[in-house]
């Protein structure tokens, strides 16, 4: 059994490890730098993480689950009744919170999911998937009560939903005044209320694989027709 001062020690050299992982890259960070900013010899390391890849392995896995636990936790607490859109607003109230909390742990795992060897990945990703799983059983609850549309696949909605927050790692200042409750707010209202106005007119062209006829191509009565179908198209809608 560990003793606390070994515990807090682990936990110092995690953090250390972020950091660096986080400024320096996989390949680039070595555990000199890190025991060095943990303030302990590079061999010490070894006590508590058998390699480099081993320690990298295990900031990975945090940088996930700092994330997706508090997440998960904050729906799980909300009341049995609570409705899918609750639910939902709720974890990404909380997904955007963590997001943005300058967690060298959230960075350091945005900065080398792809560069760590694939046996690494491999591993790991039973996390992400993890958390993906909970957030499709989320939308397919807003899919049956009527709040996501039925002919979205789930997965697609949830990468669409969560992506949107991955750049704001990098351009997110938490001096200015959007803040991240107010930023999940205007996120939720973008992507189920859309960006325009509902009294919007908006008008779209076609395909590229709808090709117009050769009438209408090369005769000047058939541009002039093209042209007035949109306004048809309204008008039947309305």
């Amino acid at each position: 059994m560990k003793t606390r001062k070994a515990i807090q020690k682990r936990d110092r050299i995690l953090q250390a490890a972020a950091k660096v992982v986080a400024q320096r890259g996989y390949a680039e960070a070595t555990l000199a730098e890190i025991g060095e900013v943990a303030g302990t010899f590079a061999g010490s390391l070894y006590y508590y993480f058998p390699s480099k890849d081993a320690l990298v392995e295990e900031v990975l896995n945090i940088g996930t689950t700092s994330v997706s636990t508090p997440v998960m936790e904050a729906v799980t607490a909300l009341p049995d009744d609570a409705s899918a859109w609750r639910k939902i607003k709720t974890a990404l109230d909380e997904h955007v919170e963590r997001m943005l909390s300058k967690n060298d742990f959230i960075t350091a795992y945005w900065k080398i999911v792809d560069q760590v060897p694939e046996a690494m990945g491999g591993r790991h990703r039973e996390h992400p998937r993890r958390y993906g799983d909970f957030w499709r059983g989320l939308i397919r609850e807003g899919q049956s009560e009527g709040i996501v549309r039925h002919d979205l696949e789930p997965n697609l909605v949830q990468l669409f939903l969560l992506g949107a927050t991955i750049y704001a790692l990098d351009w997110y200042d938490p001096t200015r005044k959007l803040k991240p409750r107010q930023l999940s707010d205007q996120l939720a209202r973008m992507f189920f209320r859309g960006i325009s106005p509902a009294d919007a007119e908006l008008t779209f062209d076609k395909p590229a694989s709808v090709k117009p006829s050769t009438t209408e191509s090369l005769s000047a009565n058939g541009r002039e027709k093209s042209a007035r179908a949109p306004r048809k198209s309204r008008a039947r809608a309305a």
